[in-house]
Order: C-alpha cells, then sequence, then structure tokens
C-alpha cells in the first residue's frame, strides 16, 4: 500500500469525485465546484494505491486550517494538535482486503513523526454507518462527542485515536 499526493487535474480527480458521490452519504455528498476546491484546500489529499493501481483517495487538515467543516471546526476548538480525517474512500473493489487498516496505520506513523498528538475523525450515527463505527474502534478511536450537522439532518460521532 501506498499513499501519494494528488495531482492537480486530470483522470484521478475525476476518479475520486466519482468514488465521493458513490459513497454519500458515508462520506458528504459535494457538487463537483466544491470537490475541487476541498482538494485545493486540504492539508493533505491522497491518493491510495494498491499493486499500482489507485484504490481510494483520502483528505486530511491540520489544526488551524482555514475550514469551515462543523466536524472540523469542533477538533479544531478543542485540540491544540491534531491531522483531521475529511474523508477517506476505498473503491468497492478494494474493501474488505486490509487496505483501510494499512493507511490509518501509516497516517498514525507519519503523525507520529511530525509529533501530531492525534487523528480525528468523525463517523454517522444518522444515518448510522456501522462499519465504519466497528473499523473505528478496532483501531483505538474514542468518541469525544457527538453532533448534529447538515442542519440536523445528520449526526456524527466524533472520535479521536492518541498518536504518540
Amino acid at each position: 500500500m501506498k499513499l501519494r499526493t494528488i495531482m492537480v487535474s486530470g483522470r484521478e480527480r475525476d476518479l475520486a469525485f466519482a468514488w465521493n458521490e458513490q459513497f454519500a452519504p458515508h462520506v458528504g455528498a459535494l457538487t463537483r465546484s466544491a470537490f475541487e476546491e476541498l482538494l485545493d484546500r486540504a492539508g493533505g489529499a491522497l491518493f491510495i494505491e494498491h499493486d499500482g493501481v489507485v484504490a481510494g483517495f483520502l483528505v486530511t487538515f491540520r489544526e488551524g486550517a482555514e475550514y469551515e467543516s462543523e466536524n472540523y471546526r469542533y477538533f479544531d476548538a478543542k485540540y491544540d494538535s491534531f491531522l483531521y480525517i475529511d474523508r477517506i474512500v476505498i473503491a468497492a473493489s478494494f474493501q474488505r482486503q486490509g487496505i483501510g487498516r494499512a493507511v490509518y496505520e501509516e497516517l498514525a506513523r507519519m503523525a507520529r513523526e511530525e509529533g501530531i498528538a492525534m487523528i480525528a475523525c468523525e463517523v454517522n450515527v444518522n444515518p448510522p454507518n456501522p462499519d465504519s463505527s466497528a473499523f473505528h474502534e478496532s483501531l483505538g478511536f474514542r468518541e469525544v462527542g457527538k453532533q448534529d450537522t447538515c442542519g440536523g439532518e445528520k449526526t456524527v460521532a466524533l472520535l479521536v485515536k492518541d498518536c504518540r
């Protein structure tokens, strides 16, 4: 498994956008222009490669970013040092092969090397995403709060994992 920086334009961005929409509501649906802006603003926008094939993508932000996500703002208000996973998508044909676990292990390693205290993310509670909840729990994430988002249409569990 390999992480590599996303290209500024091209087929891979098209693929990432299609995957993003395919996996809504587990990741937030976005217009194409909002998705492009997200990638351009992100502290880390990475493609996940498995055996030389793009298998998914990941978007992260560090603390102090100018990012208006309700969930990101929750963590930014509470913590001084974190790596926020805004979204991660593993293509359906690559799921259940340990790729997600490997990505999270690599992120934790990178965070430790950079002195980042924790990884933060959220998981939908309403609409429910039990597979993601179980996955994050198995990796040692703990819930630090819940909040309604999208004008009350969604509820998320806010999760962190210590990287020290």
